[in-house]
């Protein structure tokens, strides 16, 4: 077949440009029949357009009819808004009708023959409606046209009858006016007859030939209104009205016979143009359809074969390598299937040998390139990490527990409650040796001669030749054992010195592989060491169980110590105590013989108290005595008070420190000062803005600071009034500082009451008026 020997991309090229041409026959189509359609929506909307028109002259005309009929301005100017907008709509309906009638869609006679009627219509229509304007403003309103000149009649006429005071007369117009108005409301020619009748009664009762003429004009007037409403008509099936909607109703009939006509030729070419879009629409859709069934088959033929091998990968199942055909995209796809259903077998073979736990077993995915084959040798290498991780992490652990065991066979035998320091220390090493598998060991502590020298002695061993190498006092900074008490630093050794202390069994002796020397340690200080020796060298977690159980070890010796320490303590605090009672005895013996001095006291005491209550007597009659002249001294006050609080009424009293603070005023003081008292710590006198002069202010003031006192005439300037006074400064010589306080006293002497005056500018002139004036 030849689509075999075209490529898929050939195949679906030449299908996309069948679709693209068939495609564009199918929008030319489409766009004619949208241009049909546009064109007919055009003409419609034109139609419609003159319907609105028709409308908005309707309502023009019965705006005019309801308003501009009772509008003053309309019959004053003859202009009106109604009917201005009547001829511009006028205007555009006859514009559009012109439009329609040269459009090819009104060329049958038939539409012709509606567009002559509208027209027709449409000039009668507008012909009476100007004919109703002119009527309307003949008939007129109010004091306009014949309605203006009758009730101008009217009012003669009630003038006339106002000065013949008849009643009957005035009745009878009453009864006329209401005949009239009820015609004028109803549009009803029956009022005419009674109105008629009515004015032929009421001629024959009056006497006067100018209330006749007048009567009569006012009849002429009446009927010329009913003249003008008949033309005008009285309803709308008479006069101008009728006629109006007679022609407005044949425009309006013409209009829609011609609608109905254009949008039933419309509908009749847009279903033809319909028609005509959906057969090409579906010729070429099936064309399209065998074009896209042919190149799908061919491409679904080719797939459903990949389809087979791919659902069977997918199952798990690795099937031999399908045969490749031609050299299209779907042959370039089966050789891509093949290598990888290859791969895919290389990785199975791959996955056995790592179950069988070989992690170095050869692999060769995609040729260990791309992110399969690079992801799989990763994985092989990851695989193998994590193998010796997983055996490094049991040796640790294995590790920690032999740690752990060992640490808690130390507690188990720091903890039994061995109060003796040499038995605890050979349990300890029995223990730890017998744990650790050594060959040797021994425990070495500080201790002290009575020259307080420290030196280390063995306290424990195992396995030591006691006879020949037990050596029971080693100095510090000597040997092995020296060296690491000095230093609190582990030391490790494995080339031991040939004459270190060998170990002896049945077969004979032999010097050790390694030794270990730790110190015992508690909170930095050093109380001793312990030296272990084996045939092998020790591990570093074995020397790492030693420094940890050394540590314990220590602990348990450090609080042995202390509790011996402490036992010596108590020892001695009961033969301090001993002592104690001996003394006590001793202070007890001399307690007697105070009691015997305390008597001779205690007589002593009686004649003082004697003595005491002779002075007591002499004490109350100097107080009483000083009572008395304290009552006299404050009369003497209060008379003075007295004296002082009538002059504060008359004078000015303050008291201030060297800088002119004011410490102490009375009420005169505040009063003409105008100082609050609960902020008279605020003022100074110094910058005091009452005073006029406040250069000889400040001289003042540096004068007193100087022990000077002052005393003369003071000028101040309080609200609207200048006040004048006679004022003292006296220095007051303090306790410990000359001139500590000024003592201020003053007089009013004067007042002037100046409303040009401001404190900052003195008087030039001051008149004062005194008690005396």
């Amino acid at each position: 077949m030849i689509l075999h020997r075209l490529s898929i991309r050939t195949l679906l090229l030449f299908t996309t440009a069948g679709i693209t041409v068939i495609m564009g026959i199918i929008l030319l189509v489409t766009n004619a029949s949208i241009h049909s359609s546009i064109g007919n929506y055009t003409t419609l909307s034109r139609i419609d357009h003159l319907a609105e028109c028709a409308l908005r002259l309707r309502k023009n005309e019965k705006d005019f009819v309801k308003l501009d009929t009772k509008n003053p301005e309309f019959f004053a100017t003859g202009q009106s808004r109604y009917v201005a907008e009547f001829d511009s709509i006028l205007a555009i309906t006859r514009s559009t009708i012109a439009e329609l009638k040269a459009n090819d869609a009104f060329a049958s006679t038939e539409l012709q023959a509606d567009m002559a009627a509208m027209q027709q219509g449409l000039n009668g229509y507008s012909r009476s409606f100007k004919q109703l304007v002119s009527l309307v403003r003949v008939v007129g309103f109010k004091d306009e046209g014949v309605v203006g000149s009758m009730r101008k009649a009217i009012h003669e006429v009630e003038g006339e009858l106002k000065k013949g005071s008849s009643y009957e007369l005035m009745t009878d117009m009453l009864m006329l006016r209401r005949h009239e108005k009820d015609f004028m409301l109803r549009n009803d020619t029956t009022y005419l007859s009674k109105f008629k009748g009515q004015m032929a009664a009421m001629l024959t009762k009056v006497k006067s030939p100018t209330m006749v003429g007048l009567l009569q004009n006012y009849q002429k007037y009446f009927e010329e209104y009913v003249a003008l409403g008949v033309k005008v008509g009285l309803n709308d099936n008479g006069g101008t009205s009728a006629t109006m909607n007679s022609f407005a109703d044949s425009f309006e009939q013409a209009l829609n016979h011609a609608r109905l006509q254009v949008k039933e030729h419309e509908q009749s070419r847009s279903n033809r143009s319909l028609f005509v879009l959906f057969a090409v629409i579906i010729l070429l859709s099936s064309l399209v359809a065998a074009i896209l069934l042919l190149t799908s088959s061919h491409i679904l033929k080719s797939i459903k074969k990949l389809q087979g091998y791919i659902m069977r990968l997918g199952k798990g199942e690795l099937p031999q390598a399908m045969a490749v055909e031609g050299s299209d995209e779907i042959a370039a796809m089966e050789s891509s299937l093949n290598k990888l259903i290859g791969a895919l077998s290389n990785t199975r073979d791959f996955a056995v040998e790592v179950g069988n736990g070989n992690f170095e077993a050869n692999i060769s995915v995609f040729d260990n390139s791309g992110e399969v084959g690079e992801s799989l040798l990763e994985m092989r290498n990851k695989l193998s990490q994590v193998a010796q991780e997983r055996h490094r992490q049991e040796e640790d652990s294995r590790i920690r527990l032999w740690i752990n065991e060992g640490i808690t066979l130390v507690n188990d035998i720091v903890n039994k409650g061995k109060d003796d320091i040499e038995e605890l220390c050979n349990e300890f090493l029995t223990g730890v040796v017998k744990y650790s598998g050594l060959n040797q060991a021994g425990i070495m502590l500080e201790e002290k001669d009575d020259d307080e020298v420290s030196y280390l002695r063995m306290v424990a061993t195992y396995a030591f030749d006691r006879r020949k190498y037990y050596q029971k006092r080693v100095e510090l900074g000597d040997g092995l054992a020296g060296m690491c008490f000095w230093e609190k630093e582990t030391i490790y050794i494995t080339n031991v010195p040939s004459d270190y202390s060998p170990i002896a069994s049945a077969l004979g002796e032999a010097s050790p592989r390694c030794v270990v020397v730790i110190p015992l340690i508690v909170d930095s200080m050093a109380i001793g060491v312990m030296e272990l020796a084996s045939f092998r060298v020790f591990e570093k977690v074995e020397v790492e169980l030693f420094e940890r159980a050394a540590g314990i070890l220590a602990a348990r010796l450090l609080g042995l110590r202390t509790s011996i320490a402490t036992a010596r303590l108590l020892e001695q605090t009961k033969m301090q105590a001993q002592e104690l009672a001996a003394q006590e005895e001793e202070l007890r013996q001399n307690l007697e013989e105070l009691h015997a001095t305390q008597e001779a006291f205690e007589h002593r005491e009686e004649l003082l108290h004697q003595q005491m209550a002779d002075m007591e007597s002499q004490i109350e009659q100097v107080r009483n005595e000083a009572n008395t002249e304290r009552a006299n001294f404050l009369e003497r006050i209060a008379v003075h008070k007295r004296t002082i609080d009538a002059f504060g009424e008359a004078f000015l009293l303050a008291e201030f420190d060297l800088k002119g603070n004011l410490e102490w005023a009375n009420s005169r003081f505040c009063q003409t000062f105008g100082v609050d008292l609960d902020f008279i710590e605020l003022f100074n006198m110094i910058l005091c803005e009452h005073v006029i002069n406040k250069e000889e202010e400040l001289k003042r003031w540096e004068a007193l600071r100087r022990n000077e006192a002052y005393v003369g005439p003071l000028f101040l300037f309080v609200g609207t009034r200048t006040v004048h006074l006679t004022a003292s400064y006296q220095p007051v010589r303090g306790v410990e500082v000359k001139g500590s306080h000024v003592f201020f006293s003053a007089a009013v002497v004067g007042e002037s009451f100046e409303s040009d005056v401001t404190p900052s500018h003195k008087p030039a002139t001051v008149t004062f008026e005194t008690a005396d004036s």
